[in-house]
């Protein structure tokens, strides 16, 4: 089994401008998740959520190589030093293997990146309309991929969420409907 998540996007993004870090040491422009110590590289501030997925197929992390790109030091501004590219490879007592890369580029202002999840003849990757399995068992050469490639019945449901300061959009599972194939089941409940 293969994991692996890519995200290229800015610095500058995720931030989190409600929590009052230049009140207790942090940053002053609140931009906590730029600053290196306070969220503990990208890697572990927002990849934390594509490792909870590798952990669902996975299970039990068995070791991990990690390396980075530091920031230059005329690079940094309001306190944001994250590395320019940090990446991590895991692997997992199901013999399985992630990785993980993410940069985080000052004044790149479009994001980009994947998530798929490969096994022997099967996989699943998450795309605009939400996760797409490809499967085919069959004499190769295998048909087009058109016809192996089909939507596994969780669509993303869309919603505005609106603030004093701004609109953002938020993606949320819906949940799994009865008789679901189980691969596909997420191991929490769902909102």
């Amino acid at each position: 089994m293969l994991m692996s998540a890519t995200s290229h996007g800015t610095l500058e993004s995720h931030s989190v401008k409600h929590t009052h870090t230049e009140e207790t040491g942090g940053p002053a422009n609140r931009v906590w998740t730029a600053n290196m110590a306070w969220s503990g590289t990208v890697i572990v501030e927002a990849g934390i959520h594509p490792l909870d997925r590798f952990r669902y197929w996975g299970g039990d992390i068995a070791w991990v190589q990690a390396a980075y790109v530091p920031r230059a030091a005329d690079d940094i501004e309001n306190g944001g030093d994250n590395p320019y590219v940090c990446s991590a490879t895991f692997g997992f007592e199901n013999g399985g293997i992630a990785t993980l890369m993410y940069s985080k580029l000052r004044r790149v202002f479009h994001h980009d990146g994947h998530e798929i999840v490969l096994w022997d003849h099967d996989h699943i990757k998450w795309e605009s309309e939400g996760p797409v399995a490809y499967y085919y068992d069959g004499p190769y050469p295998p048909p087009m991929l058109r016809q192996i490639r089909s939507g596994c019945g969780i669509p993303f449901r869309v919603q505005r969420l609106r603030s004093r300061r701004r609109t953002s959009t938020r993606r949320f599972f819906t949940p799994l409907p009865p008789g679901t194939d189980p691969r596909f089941a997420v191991p929490f409940p769902m909102p």
